[in-house]
């Protein structure tokens, strides 16, 4: 794989791959959520320990007739060391969703492996598998994502949804969804869902990052609450759009055709107080290199 690597100044400096080591990977035991004649559905819990903010991947798989297993969603969560893991930040139902030439990679069936410094998702697509790797650090407060797809022939599309500060649904007026980049700011307009809001376009080389907070929801008096954000390399994007719903939000990321790989960085900011959530993502100096 080609590595592409990421220097960000000021507040650390790692690589775009997932090669950073965890301080250690919980599997839990999968529970059953119910069957149908669709097949069984389980849902799996894979923690991250850093020692700083801990994530976890919550998965829930569709194990068909047929024996396939089918990985539905990927959640997320995180905390800090002694607090409960937060539900809100990027959703914990499905927070990812990726495409590669208009198919859906999560219609295919997959595999999860865990490994002393990984979280690895292999799908079977055609002609080749997607590859989706998650990882950490000691003390890192970084979730690391790679996704390994097939070079397309028109192009990819990853899709992240999140909740930040609270959820309040039906309440909507008790929330002010901001999404935040290196030169700008994005109030929610009127619609509830990220899906039906109007889609700002980023520029890549200038907004690499997005900070997804609430004015109204601050992670720092609640500690059940948490932010969100993520950074992507801008040589492997070719557009970048996000949509600020009163209730959901999202970031969208296009990949051109040939672009056989995705870096992704990720942060959950559990109790944590917004504005100081949003002066470290400002103090993120983004160059790329090959």
């Amino acid at each position: 794989m080609k590595m592409r690597t990421l220097t960000l100044i000021a507040a650390l400096t790692v690589t775009s791959a997932v090669c950073a080591f965890a301080l250690e990977i919980d599997d839990h035991q999968a529970q059953q959520l119910g069957q149908t004649d669709a097949g069984t559905t389980w849902q799996r819990e894979i923690d991250l320990i850093t020692g700083n903010v801990d994530y976890r991947l919550v998965i829930q798989t569709l194990q068909t007739p047929a024996q396939e297993s089918l990985v539905q969603a990927i959640g997320l969560m995180a905390r800090r060391p002694g607090l409960h893991f937060s539900k809100r930040g990027w959703y914990s139902g499905g927070f990812m969703r990726i495409e590669v030439d208009g198919a859906d990679i999560f219609a295919a069936p997959a595999t999860v492996e865990i490994t002393a410094e990984l979280v690895r998702f292999v799908f079977a697509t055609e002609p080749e598998a997607t590859v989706v790797e998650f990882g950490s650090e000691t003390q890192s407060e970084i979730l690391f994502a790679t996704v390994d797809w097939p070079a397309p022939q028109e192009g990819a599309r990853i899709s992240l949804t999140g909740y930040p500060g609270e959820f309040n649904k039906g309440e909507y007026d008790k929330n002010e969804r901001w999404a935040v980049t290196a030169q700008r700011e994005v109030m929610q307009g009127d619609a509830v869902g990220a899906d039906t809001a109007e889609a700002v376009e980023l520029d890549p080389s200038a907004e690499p990052w997005v900070f997804f907070y609430d004015r109204k929801n601050n992670p720092g008096e609640r500690t059940h609450q948490s932010t969100n954000a993520v950074l992507y390399n801008p040589d492997e994007v070719a557009a970048a759009c996000v949509q600020v719903g009163k209730y959901s939000v999202k970031a969208t990321l296009d990949y051109p055709a040939g672009i056989d790989a995705a870096h992704l960085m990720l942060w959950e900011f559990p109790a944590t107080d917004n504005q100081q959530a949003l002066d470290y993502m400002k103090s993120l100096v983004v160059t790329t290199g090959e």
